[in-house]
C-alpha cells in the first residue's frame, strides 16, 4: 500500500520509531507513541527514536492508556498551533525540508560537493 495515501486516508496514527509518524504528524494527524514502561526504561533510552515525542505526539504508557488515547483523538482529532510548529520542524531535522523546492536545493548542494 502507498503510505501517504494510507496517512492521509487515516483518523489516527500510531506507531514506534517510523518516520511514517513524522509524515502524519505534518499531514496533521493525531499521533500516538506508545511508550509503555519497558521502553520508557533509561536502559533502552538509546534506541527510543523521537527523545522529544511527548512535544509532538500523544504518548501512551500503557494498553489502558493506549485505547483511550486513540478513541480520545479519534472523537477530537485538533492539533494545537504549537504542536504543528514543532512537528515540522522535528520532520525537518529527522526528515527533509517541507519546501516544495527541497529536492533542487538538495541536488545543488550534492553537485556543488563533487565539482
Amino acid at each position: 500500500y502507498d503510505s501517504q495515501k494510507l496517512i492521509l486516508t487515516s483518523d489516527v496514527v500510531t506507531g514506534f520509531c517510523s518516520t511514517s509518524l513524522l509524515e502524519a504528524a505534518i499531514a496533521e494527524k493525531p499521533v500516538i507513541y506508545p511508550l509503555f514502561s519497558e521502553a520508557a526504561d533509561e536502559q533502552y533510552r538509546d534506541f527510543v527514536c523521537f527523545d522529544n515525542a511527548s512535544n509532538i505526539f500523544d504518548i501512551a504508557t500503557n494498553s489502558k492508556d493506549f485505547k483511550k488515547i486513540i478513541i480520545e483523538k479519534y472523537n477530537k482529532p485538533e492539533i494545537s498551533k504549537k504542536s504543528k510548529e514543532l512537528r515540522v520542524l522535528q520532520f525537518e531535522e529527522q526528515v527533509s525540508s517541507i519546501v516544495s523546492n527541497a529536492s533542487s536545493e538538495y541536488s545543488k548542494i550534492l553537485k556543488d560537493a563533487c565539482i
